[in-house]
């Protein structure tokens, strides 16, 4: 049985979202230079700049 869930982002899971953020910042239709250890950082701006909010979908942990 798989376990879905939504829930919002922390840090712990920063380096994930860098990651996600760079591969899909890289490709079309942006094609922007992303590297995952910048978009780490842009994440981590993004999270505590209090004026957004993430959430995670979750399946099977």
């Amino acid at each position: 049985m798989s376990k879905e869930n939504i829930r919002p982002i922390t840090m712990e899971h920063i380096q994930r979202y860098g990651d996600i953020y760079a591969k899909a910042f890289s490709g079309e239709p942006w094609n922007d230079p992303w590297k995952p250890e910048d978009a780490v950082i842009r994440v981590q701006e993004l999270l505590e700049s209090k004026q957004s909010y993430g959430l995670e979908y979750v399946l099977d942990g």
